[in-house]
């Protein structure tokens, strides 16, 4: 199949993609503890509250998720950010009289 410019598309078996993803043969990643406790947190909350939004649901399992665990865990590195060093003034001092 072409689009109209002439390119080729395919879709589904035919894609090529880019083997990031295991459909077309790479390797699945692990899902995280953050990505595990969603997924069955979403399934549970979208059952108990079928009329809320997609958005107030997640807000939710946020919230949950923040409260689950101390807050030391959920951060993603534990190496102290650099101070930025102050930035020197490209302008000459002149002094005034």
């Amino acid at each position: 199949m072409s689009d109209p410019n002439g390119m080729n598309i395919a879709f589904g078996e035919n894609a090529g993609g880019c083997g990031s993803c295991s459909q077309n043969g790479g390797a699945k990643r692990k899902l995280t503890a953050y990505n595990q406790f969603m997924k069955k947190e979403l399934k549970a909350l979208k059952k108990a509250h079928p009329a809320k939004a997609q958005g107030d649901i997640m807000k939710m399992a946020a919230k949950k998720w923040k409260a689950s665990k101390p807050a030391s865990s959920h951060k993603k590195s534990s190496t102290p950010k650099k101070s930025a060093a102050p930035k020197k003034s490209k302008r000459k001092s002149v002094s005034r009289k």
